[in-house]
């Protein structure tokens, strides 16, 4: 046998051994790694599960893909060739070739009591800033919504505008279109309860004060879907039932059905922005609530009990004044 084919049989026996070796190498691990979710937990960067609780949803060291990308020098020539990251939850880093797969932060569009970010005018491109109180960025209880509301071309006050646009944000209505509001209708008790437990919970951030124990003896045949917010306007200091007999461990009446008043509405308001159920008695209870709602808003807003009315009195009460952030919430400057 001539040397030159002694050697090239020896090269043949060499590059087997090699390719053999490779194989049961493969093999052993792929015996010994475990698949969980489709994510080898045998692999670098499996960032969460049974042994990294620590980062949440950190992504650690990526593994390395099997494929690569050659990229060329200057001239043109042979390239080097550099391996992509592989990371088991995706490249969050800077690149796909740094060997690092970055960290992604858990985010969530939804915002509750316990959920919500300051500075949420900076974050609105529909509606216009320019109709919230500033005062408000202060704290945030439920998030704002950022849609416009829609003029079905009825007759309504340009006061009326910005105000039902507040409301639809805070979602204390919701109906969009201006003759959907029915701007022209009265409040019936019930309804009034709904309205103004939404506008202390979701503006004014306001906890229940009391726990309700079948303080109205009259509204077992209220709206189903509104008898809860009876109930927490008993909670949120706003409806005491007739004569404030809540208010004093008396049962009393709520009558549901009944048109709200000018007004209960006015003391009712004012009772909510001051955070002060002071209960007034005698022919001249609703004196004080009157003269102090005359000096907090526009002159003109507050003549009845029509929704329209109604609104836009809320509106000035938010839109106009000063307000403190305070332990129960905002409380008007007076």
């Amino acid at each position: 046998m001539s040397l030159r084919n002694q050697s090239f049989k020896q090269s043949l026996l060499l590059g087997a051994f090699v390719v053999f070796i490779a194989s049961a190498t493969g093999v052993f691990a792929a015996f010994f790694r475990t698949d969980v979710n489709g994510v080898r937990t045998g692999e670098t960067g499996y960032g969460y599960g049974y042994d990294d609780v620590t980062h949440g949803y950190g992504y650690g060291t990526p593994t390395i893909d099997s494929s690569s990308s050659s990229h060329s020098g200057g001239g043109g020539g042979g390239g080097s060739s550099v391996r992509r990251d592989r990371c088991a939850n995706g490249d969050h880093s800077g690149s796909y070739y740094d060997g690092k797969c970055g960290t992604v932060t858990d985010t969530t569009d939804e915002k509750t009591e316990e959920n919500v970010e300051t500075g949420f005018l900076g974050k609105l491109k529909n509606v216009d800033v320019k109709i919230f109180n500033k005062d408000f960025e202060k704290h945030q209880c439920y998030a704002v919504r950022d849609e416009k509301i829609v003029n079905q071309g009825n007759s309504v006050s340009q006061g009326f505008l910005p105000a039902h646009q507040m409301l639809y944000s805070y979602y204390l209505t919701m109906w969009r279109g201006t003759k959907d509001f029915a701007p022209e209708r009265r409040l019936t008790r019930q309804e009034a309860a709904k309205f103004m437990v939404e506008f202390a919970r979701k503006v004014l951030c306001r906890t229940p004060n009391y726990k309700y124990t079948n303080q109205f003896t009259d509204i077992a045949n209220a709206n189903p879907t509104l008898l809860p917010y009876i109930k927490q306007s008993y909670e949120y200091k706003i409806f005491h039932g007739d004569g404030g007999g809540a208010s004093k461990g008396i049962p009393t009446t709520f009558r549901p059905f009944d048109e709200i008043s000018y007004d209960e509405l006015v003391a009712v308001m004012i009772r909510l922005v001051r955070n002060n159920y002071d209960e007034t008695t005698g022919k001249n209870w609703a004196k004080y609530y009157k003269e102090y709602i005359g000096s907090h808003i526009n002159k003109s807003t507050m003549t009845n009990n029509v929704r329209k009315n109604i609104a836009e009195t809320i509106y000035d009460l938010y839109k106009i004044n000063n307000y403190n952030w305070e332990s129960t919430g905002f409380i008007i400057v007076d």
